[in-house]
């Protein structure tokens, strides 16, 4: 509760920087005329005199921004604000382009490879939460998380927001996914019905996965299943029958529930909103299901169908990680990583923003 302002602030700048910054630097990278399958050297800042590339652009830029939010979710209550502003540029203006690149852009060099990730489990999703990850690693956890070899929990300030969330990022999903078809005909209705079932799929699995291993419903793990599921299927949402989407869907939230759980209790990874679990390991399983289910492209077997998938997967995760462990810990070095003990005791929402909540205070 005392970081609910702090965290909708960092939502802002990762839309205010992240496109800015994606229109000067970031689409030229990721979009631009190719130089050797690895960067594009062109269309940096685009003036708009092309319809076609500003609706393009208008469509990619919220793919960027996307990317960054996943990262806040993970180093949520300890990073300062215009410490996370640098993130925001870096990441939209180099990270998230040059591996997009190389695997949307048609020159880059897994492109070529014939990697294939639709509408972004791995491009948009892992990434973000490989950064995510890096930055939970280096920045540590949230003070007393971890207490005397106990996990304290550490309750949501809105239940209730939680959920209203998730249907705002489930209906948003279909514009997300149909929309990275880039035309309107028939064949979006495939894209649609798989993004309904494996969320659906997801949902359901989250449901199993409290009946057998929880006392009750926990509204985190079946919020969060749901945006697994969804994870998932973004990367083959075009390809996949609906049955294959189902079991995407309900695997990933299975794969969401391991990956967090290990995560949490093995590596003592503080991950406030499960950005990793639910986003990275969802993103990568959702990206190798493309290569096991999705009908096979022109003279591959299916094993070197699953290999190209999963060096892509392999790719995303060590550029991603590295480059986040590098910028949290510049970040570090010059003193714009983590707030001060006192600071996080307090909450963001103050100590970052003078923003007042008089009920809290009164509590």
């Amino acid at each position: 509760s005392k970081n609910t302002i702090n965290v909708a602030m960092k939502n802002m700048i990762d839309s205010v920087f992240g496109i800015i910054f994606f229109w000067i630097i970031g689409f030229g990278f990721m979009y631009g005329k190719d130089f050797s399958n690895i960067l594009g050297i062109s269309d940096f800042l685009i003036s708009g005199d092309n319809p076609s590339q500003n609706a393009f652009f208008f469509f990619q830029a919220m793919f960027a921004a996307t990317a960054v939010t996943i990262v806040s979710g993970a180093v949520a209550e300890r990073i300062k604000f215009n410490g996370y502003l640098f993130v925001a540029i870096i990441i939209t203006s180099f990270i998230y382009p040059i591996f997009g690149h190389w695997a949307w852009s048609v020159d880059g060099w897994l492109t070529k490879l014939g990697f294939i990730d639709f509408a972004g489990s791995t491009v948009v999703h892992s990434v973000g939460a490989w950064i995510g990850l890096a930055g939970a690693v280096v920045i540590g956890p949230r003070i007393g998380k971890f207490r005397k070899g106990k996990i304290q929990f550490f309750s949501p300030s809105n239940y209730n927001f939680i959920v209203f969330g998730v249907f705002i990022l489930f209906f948003a999903w279909f514009g997300f996914n149909a929309g990275s078809l880039l035309r309107f005909d028939s064949s979006v209705s495939l894209i649609l019905l798989n993004t309904l079932i494996a969320g659906m799929f997801g949902g359901l699995g989250g449901w199993l996965i409290c009946l057998v291993f929880k006392q009750k419903i926990d509204v985190e793990t079946f919020a969060f299943s749901v945006i697994a599921g969804l994870v998932g299927i973004t990367a083959g949402c075009n390809l996949l029958d609906t049955t294959s989407a189902a079991f995407v869907g309900l695997f990933s939230s299975i794969v969401m529930a391991v990956s967090s759980y290990i995560l949490l209790t093995k590596f003592k990874v503080d991950d406030p909103l499960n950005a990793v679990g639910v986003h990275g390991f969802a993103g990568a399983w959702g990206t190798l299901a493309v290569g096991i289910f999705a009908p096979l492209p022109q003279n591959f077997t299916r094993f070197e169908f699953i290999s190209i998938q999963s060096l892509g997967i392999l790719v995303a995760f060590i550029f991603a990680f590295s480059a986040g462990v590098v910028l949290f810990y510049v970040l570090g070095k010059i003193n714009l990583l983590r707030v001060t003990k006192k600071h996080e005791v307090l909450g963001l929402n103050m100590s970052e923003h003078n923003a007042k909540q008089p009920w809290i205070d009164t509590i």
